[in-house]
């Protein structure tokens, strides 16, 4: 980190014994040089100056305003970004690009877990609603299925009464005297 940082011209800085000015002058060296260690490198704003320093925004405006005119100077003489800076920014935007391609993934997932879902649950009352016909219809069945037998037990007492009353007729036909028939 310090090679980077020892490329840029030192004259061009000034030497300060205020160790609050000294923190501001070391922030202008790394941002300029693109090696920040507490702000995204490429941020080349005031705030930024201020987070990367440990001042507050004020401090730059009303005490150090001189350093951040220098700042500000030094940013347009050295606006283009070093070869590391700018791999870091275009590295930074692929990752945001595919970071947004797959939350787009994953919430076209979620619309389509929840369509399955709704569907499902249709298919789950429709089942219902066809188990309640089925179980109707079968009670019905049973039902019809008893009367039918009823009937053919009907239909059998009847066949056995008819049988022995035409027994009883043949009996009562032969005991008949003749004459009289």
């Amino acid at each position: 980190m310090s090679e980077v940082v020892d490329d840029l011209p030192r004259p061009v800085l000034p030497q300060e014994t205020d160790p609050i000015r000294r923190n501001i002058v070391d922030a202008i060296r790394r941002m300029l040089a693109g090696t920040p260690s507490r702000v995204e490198p490429g941020n080349r704003s005031v705030g930024a100056l201020a987070t990367e320093a440990g001042v507050t925004r004020n401090d730059l405006y009303r005490a150090h305003a001189d350093l951040r005119d220098l700042f500000e100077r030094l940013k347009k003489e050295h606006d283009t970004p070093n070869p590391r800076e700018a791999a870091l920014i275009a590295k930074n935007w692929k990752v945001r690009e595919e970071r947004d391609a797959l939350q787009s993934r994953y919430d076209a997932a979620r619309e389509e877990r929840a369509q399955w879902k709704l569907a499902a649950e249709a298919l789950a009352r429709a089942v219902q609603v066809e188990q309640v016909k089925r179980a109707n219809v079968e009670e019905q069945v049973r039902i019809a299925n008893l009367r039918e037998q009823r009937l053919l037990d009907q239909i059998e007492q009847l066949k056995q009464e008819n049988q022995r009353l035409q027994e009883a007729n043949a009996t009562v036909t032969h005991l008949r005297p003749r004459g009289n028939r």
